[in-house]
């Protein structure tokens, strides 16, 4: 048992991002529609409390990979996630909405000491190898539990409100959270006297100082600030579905297909970054993409609704897996925790800035088609940044 430690590690990653990505990230688009519909909010002006959250989750990110160590990563892990949960059920005693800008900011700040930062340094100490592949199965989790979770979230909107739905969630996620932390998650083999899996495959660039070629890593900046903005759509899925006048039942099945993309497509891009290489994994999911945002644009059936959504959630995959991916793939180790956290933060960041574009842009136009648009071609610069770095690989240093 204890020589497959391992794939404990993989297990609690995976039951981990359930409660925290596949929680508040994921699962929270139901609810933004119903208390904007309760209070009258403008979609704008509530996009500012979702922005508040990603900015200060762009800034904690930063601190995460500088904080969290062999020491100190169980105690932080705990505190934010419990943190958290109380931060985010405590909108259920809200009426304004500065509440919300208020708790966003705090909440951000928590959350970007649990979200995928710490996991993938996790991962990263404990294999060498087969990276994608162990990334793409944890990630999947967070697909997982919000094609779970939504259907359920929905029918306690429903039936008991979106306030008991919000106290449900919360208690799920730090039952979860603790435990896990305190019983099962290690932060490197060496802790019990193990190796990491298999030994370090050096197919990745191997740069002499990170420094000294920096347009691989502005670029590789630049395409992940290019995914960041397009899964910013996340939370407003639910006001689209709204929008076209259907239940909020059905905005719970479109969510759940949204979800079951994000899940397959974490489990196809882990599979195929190990086969056949990150960037032309990158390329392939962000085609099936473009294509959600067309079908968006194009066709208003359920069917085609749910299948957009379905396209679409293997945008969510991108942004999860591609930072750490693209690091193994272009960034010496010892700069991996550096680079992985200014990249993922300044990717938040702009996505923030993103998201208020597409939530004003709703309030000005009456509908999403204008937003879709400049997706489809953020998603094209995207591929051309990926297309320069798949290059840049094979020159030599």
């Amino acid at each position: 048992m204890k020589k497959n430690y391992c794939w404990m590690i993989v297990a609690c990653c995976f039951l981990i991002q359930a409660a925290t990505t596949g929680i508040y990230c994921n699962c929270t688009g139901l609810f933004t529609a119903q208390i904007i519909n309760e209070f009258n909010f403008t979609n704008g002006a509530f996009s500012w409390a979702v922005t508040l959250r990603t900015l200060f989750s762009a800034f904690s990110m930063v601190l995460c990979a500088k904080f969290y160590n062999e020491k100190s990563y169980k105690k932080l892990y705990c505190f934010f996630g419990l943190l958290s949960a109380l931060l985010w059920s405590s909108q259920i005693l809200f009426t304004h909405i500065w509440q919300w800008y208020i708790q966003n900011i705090l909440l951000g700040f928590c959350l970007g000491f649990i979200f995928t930062i710490p996991l993938n340094l996790v991962l990263k100490n404990w294999f060498h190898t087969r990276l994608g592949f162990v990334l793409g199965i944890a990630m999947t989790a967070s697909g997982l539990s919000g094609m779970l979770i939504n259907p359920i979230s929905s029918n306690l909107i429903v039936n008991h409100g979106w306030r008991y739905g919000v106290t449900m969630l919360s208690c799920i996620s730090i039952c979860i959270i603790i435990p896990c932390v305190l019983f099962i998650l290690k932060w490197n083999p060496g802790q019990m006297h193990l190796k990491p899996y298999q030994k370090v495959d050096t197919k990745q660039i191997q740069l002499k100082d990170v420094h000294s070629n920096p347009t691989i890593i502005y670029c590789s900046i630049i395409m992940i600030i290019c995914l960041y903005c397009l899964i910013q759509y996340l939370n407003s899925i639910s006001v689209y579905v709204s929008s076209l006048g259907m239940s909020v039942t059905f905005a719970g099945i479109a969510t759940s297909a949204l979800m079951i993309g994000n899940l397959g497509g974490k489990l196809l891009i882990g599979v195929l970054a190990d086969i056949i290489g990150t960037f032309r994994t990158l390329i392939f999911n962000l085609i099936s993409v473009i294509i959600s945002f067309f079908i968006f644009i194009f066709f208003k059936e359920p069917i085609f609704i749910i299948l957009a959504c379905f396209f679409y959630g293997t945008s969510l995959s991108l942004a999860s897996l591609a930072p750490g991916l693209v690091t193994q793939e272009c960034i010496e180790r010892e700069k991996n925790a550096e680079i992985l956290g200014k990249m993922n933060s300044i990717g938040t960041f702009v996505g923030a800035a993103f998201y208020l574009f597409i939530s004003y842009s709703y309030d000005i136009f009456g509908s999403f088609k204008e937003s879709f648009f400049v997706s489809i071609v953020i998603s094209i610069i995207a591929i051309g940044f990926i297309l320069y770095l798949k290059n840049a690989q094979k020159q030599p240093m």
